[in-house]
């Protein structure tokens, strides 16, 4: 997943964060929502995905 690969590559490198990445974090009844956008090439070869929007949803009862 893009949101797997990009907090490993923030621990990895000891950035804050990563230019050209945006990730915006949202919880709805027990549903967590993940959007990362890779927006330059640059951050895209470097964590291994396409440029775009990523979209995680993560769920306990699932």
């Amino acid at each position: 997943l893009v949101l797997e690969a990009h907090e490993i590559l923030l621990q990895t490198s000891e950035l804050p964060e990563l230019e050209g990445v945006q990730t915006e974090y949202q919880s709805l009844e027990g549903i967590d929502i993940s959007v990362t956008n890779i927006l330059t090439p640059t951050a895209a070869e470097k964590i291994g995905k396409a440029p775009g929007r990523y979209i995680t949803i993560e769920a306990a009862g699932l």
